[in-house]
């Protein structure tokens, strides 16, 4: 997990078998979450707006 200054949070999990995690939240509150399988196929691709 990386943070800088402002605020911004960048997470990244990568998992034995593969798979993976991303997710950002920005200094507005907006955040970004996607997930791929091991295959590389995007399960989750979600972003929610901050104020």
């Amino acid at each position: 997990m990386t943070e800088d200054q402002q605020g911004l949070v960048t997470e990244d999990v990568l998992f034995t078998c593969g798979c993976n995690t991303h997710r950002e939240e920005f200094h507005d509150g907006s955040l970004h979450h996607l997930v791929r399988d091991h295959r590389g196929h995007v399960l989750v691709d979600e972003e929610f707006r901050g104020e």
